[in-house]
């Protein structure tokens, strides 16, 4: 794989999309609370950098080059090291936790880098972008196909990775994946965009609400509702036909899971108490006990890994997040997210590219549907979601620098 890399580093970014929404976790080993996994992008990402070093000795080529985020990696990345350094001397995180979760953080940031260096012309940047959207429709369908012919024992909809497994990811990777494409297709003003795209709407919203991923279905409609008042009205007239469709022919399973969450909001708000066993009770509890032991460690946080994915903390993004990490951590992580927001910002505001106008407007939409979802998941945790940011990121960034003719100093090139 090395050897085939080093002559062709195109070709890591269309497989590892494909292995994001495909490839299956493969269990190599134990850690407290969890199995540690393997999947291919993985393997994709080791060879990738191990094939840019090569290049780099035999072709004088960088490794890496310098982007507008440069500094808030950085910094999220200290952050996350000095708060586990500290978490593993105190004993509140063991050696191997600290390594393998700050090694995940590391990992989501070679991708970006790597994923930047070869996606170099807007030919590149495109496939790539497509070939995402070709595998989200397709996990779309494939899910909804199952679902429907596999039985009454299949309780949501399917997962490639057989049955339910992960499929509350892949809910999660639609909140960033659909905004876009609408915002593409809208930007296009080509009949050949808009023409298809209530049906592919239809599926792919039908199977994010048959994930039963609730607050994805709160993500999804924060995102298309921003789309609709920011530029997009005719969304409008479109969500309300397929609220009405879906309000009639909606699985019982899915109306069911809707109304729970309907219900514990209004007992919440009425009563100020939670439905039991509810799962907003859970969220405010672990928030609760996430504030409990934040002032014993406010800067630094306890250390990343030193939650077990069962705790209640680990329903909440941010709250996970301050524990973790601390103020230091938490105020990186929006550091990174605003420099990531100031650039989509820019982009909207392009009037040569309308490809790169619409990835900006959906990306961005996408960015807000995320912040909302997460204050019920951990997107940004999760492997195999943030791999699906980070790769919508770089394609980005990427973009960003062919549009403006950006041309940012290599790490290790010299400037005299």
């Amino acid at each position: 794989m090395t050897i085939i890399l080093v002559s062709q580093p195109k070709i890591a970014g269309p497989i590892i999309v494909i292995s994001v929404f495909f490839s299956p976790d493969i269990v190599v080993a134990q850690i407290p609370g969890r199995d540690v996994n393997l999947r291919i992008e993985d393997a994709i990402i080791v060879s990738a950098l191990l094939g840019s070093f090569i290049r780099h000795i035999i072709n004088k080529e960088q490794i890496f080059e310098r982007t507008p985020l440069d500094i808030p990696i950085l910094i999220y990345c200290a952050a996350g090291f000095i708060s586990t350094l500290l978490g593993v001397i105190s004993g509140r995180v063991t050696l191997l936790t600290g390594v393998f979760f700050f090694g995940k953080r590391v990992e989501y940031f070679i991708l970006f880098y790597l994923l930047y260096r070869c996606l170099e012309g807007e030919k590149e940047l495109k496939f790539t972008l497509y070939l995402a959207f070709i595998c989200a429709i397709g996990v779309s369908v494939y899910g909804i196909y199952m679902r429907m012919t596999g039985g009454q024992e299949q309780w949501r909809a399917y997962s490639p990775l057989g049955g339910d497994t992960r499929v509350t990811e892949y809910a999660e990777m639609l909140v960033l994946i659909v905004p876009v494409m609408i915002a593409i297709a809208f930007e296009k003003r080509s009949f050949k965009y808009i023409l298809p795209l209530p049906v592919v709407l239809f599926f792919m919203i039908f199977f994010l609400a048959d994930t039963l991923r609730r607050v994805a279905m709160v993500g999804i409609a924060v995102a298309i509702l921003f789309l609709a008042i920011y530029k997009y009205l005719a969304l409008l007239p479109l969500m309300a036909i397929f609220a009405i469709y879906f309000r009639i022919k909606l699985p019982e399973n899915i109306v069911e899971r809707i109304n729970f969450l309907w219900l514990e909001v209004s007992q919440f708000v009425s009563t100020g108490t939670f439905v039991q066993g509810g799962s907003l009770a859970e969220r405010v509890t672990g928030v609760k006990e996430a504030v409990a032991n934040w002032v014993y460690h406010p800067f630094i946080g306890r250390g990343l890994g030193s939650y077990l994915l069962s705790s209640n903390v680990a329903h909440d993004q941010y709250a996970l997040m301050v524990t973790e990490t601390g103020i230091l951590g938490l105020g990186a992580f929006f550091w990174l997210l605003f420099s990531i927001v100031k650039l989509c910002w820019n982009g909207t505001k392009n009037r040569d590219n309308s490809l790169y106008r619409g990835l900006s407007i959906g990306f961005l939409a996408g960015i807000l549907g995320w912040l909302i979802m997460n204050l019920g998941a951990i997107s940004f945790t999760s492997i195999r979601t943030m791999n699906c940011f980070i790769i919508v990121t770089a394609i980005f960034v990427a973009f960003s620098r062919v549009i403006n003719k950006e041309h940012f100093v290599s790490f290790g090139e010299n400037n005299e």
